[in-house]
C-alpha cells in the first residue's frame, strides 16, 4: 500500500506545471576548477527552491584554458539538452577567466580586457579564445570594489577604469582573427600605459556534408550539419551558419563529413536576369500588380533591377519570392 501511494505521489508532482527558469548571464565568470556549472557563469531566479537549486550545479563545460568569450548559442545548447520546461536566459557573451592561467591581483584588468573585445566584436554567435603571446606589466594590488574568492586586501590600488585601444587586427570572413595588438592606459596612475600581443582563436559554426554530395545539389538542412572550427587558422572561407546555407548550390562532389567551403559552391538564386516574373507596385493605399522581366539576378530580400513588359523604364525592387518582386513608390 505505501509503494502504491508513493507511486502515485510521484505521479502527482511529475504532473505539476514546473516554473520557468529565469537565468541571468554574468558578463564576467572566474573559474578556479576543472569543469564550471551554471551557477558559475549565472544567477538563476526561481521562487521554486528546490527546481532552482537541482541545476545551480549543472555541468556545462570544462574550463577553458584560455581568456574566453562564451557565446549565448553553446550556453543555450547545453542547458536545452539537459534541462525540461521553460527557460529564459537574459544576456550577452560571457567573459571566461580562468585562474590557472591568471593571478588573482590581475584578475581585474583582463576582466575590463574581456568585456573591451566583446564591444569590438559585433557578430556575438563565435566563441573567442585569446591567447596572450606578450603579457602586460600590471600595477600590483586589487582593483577597487571588486572582490574575489581568497583576496588579500592591497594599499596600492590602480585608481581607474583601464582604457584600452586595438591597434593592429585582422579580420577573415568579418570575423577578428589572428594576431592583435592592444595599447592599454591607466588613468591616473601618471596615465600608467602599455600594450600586450594576442592571437584570437574565433571558433563558429562551420558546415559539413552529412551525406555524399553531388554536384548541383541545393543545399538545405537535410545534406549539412555544423561543427565549430577555428577560422583563425584557415586561408579559406567556410561556409558559416550565419551565411544562408539554404541559398547555395554545391558545385563539386563532396564525401559524407567534408568541410564545405565558399569556393565549392554558387548561389542558389531566386531569380535570375532575364527570368519573367511579376512587378508588384506599392504606394500607400494602392498596389498594382504587373508583367515584367529580371534585369539582374538575387535571392530574398535583395535588391534588383526590374523592367515592365509594355514599358522601357527601370526600377528597383526587393525580391519577395520566386518570380515576385516588390517595388515601392514614396
Amino acid at each position: 500500500m505505501v509503494i502504491v501511494l508513493s507511486l502515485l505521489f510521484a505521479s502527482f508532482l511529475s504532473l505539476q506545471p514546473v516554473e520557468a527558469l529565469n537565468i541571468y548571464l554574468n558578463k564576467v565568470a572566474i573559474v578556479d576548477k576543472p569543469i564550471f556549472v551554471l551557477s558559475d557563469v549565472a544567477t538563476i531566479v526561481s521562487s521554486d527552491t528546490l527546481h532552482r537549486s537541482r541545476f545551480e550545479n549543472l555541468e556545462l563545460d570544462a574550463t577553458p584554458e584560455r581568456l574566453t568569450l562564451y557565446p549565448v548559442r553553446i550556453i543555450k545548447e547545453r542547458i536545452d539538452s539537459r534541462i525540461e520546461g521553460q527557460v529564459i536566459i537574459i544576456g550577452s557573451r560571457i567573459g571566461i577567466i580562468p585562474l590557472e592561467l591568471i593571478p588573482r591581483k590581475d584578475v581585474w584588468f583582463y576582466q575590463e580586457l574581456l568585456e573591451y573585445l566583446d564591444t569590438v566584436e559585433a557578430d556575438k554567435s563565435g566563441r573567442l579564445e585569446l591567447e596572450i603571446i606578450t603579457f602586460p606589466h600590471l600595477p600590483s594590488g586589487e582593483k577597487p570594489g571588486h572582490k574575489y574568492p581568497g583576496q588579500v586586501a592591497s594599499e596600492s590600488v590602480p585608481p581607474g577604469e583601464p582604457v584600452f585601444k586595438l591597434l593592429k587586427f585582422h579580420k577573415f570572413q568579418d570575423h577578428l582573427v589572428g594576431e592583435i595588438e592592444i595599447s592599454y592606459r591607466i588613468p591616473g596612475m601618471d596615465n600608467y600605459s602599455g600594450s600586450l600581443r594576442a592571437w584570437i582563436h574565433h571558433f563558429l559554426p562551420v558546415a559539413r556534408a552529412k551525406k555524399n554530395l553531388e554536384p548541383n545539389q541545393v543545399l538545405t538542412e537535410k545534406n549539412l550539419y555544423f561543427v565549430e572550427e577555428d577560422i583563425s587558422l584557415s586561408h579559406r572561407k567556410y561556409l558559416l551558419a550565419t551565411d544562408n546555407p539554404e541559398t547555395f548550390r554545391i558545385t563539386t562532389r563532396l564525401a559524407e563529413g567534408s568541410l564545405i567551403y565558399r569556393s565549392q559552391l554558387q548561389r542558389n538564386m531566386t531569380i535570375r536576369a532575364g527570368d519573367t516574373l511579376t512587378i508588384t507596385f506599392l504606394k500607400p493605399g494602392l498596389m498594382i500588380k504587373v508583367p515584367g522581366k529580371a534585369l539582374g539576378s538575387g535571392i530574398i530580400n535583395d535588391t534588383i533591377e526590374v523592367m515592365p513588359s509594355d514599358s522601357r523604364e527601370r526600377f528597383l525592387g526587393y525580391i519577395l519570392a520566386a518570380r515576385e518582386v516588390i517595388v515601392e513608390i514614396p
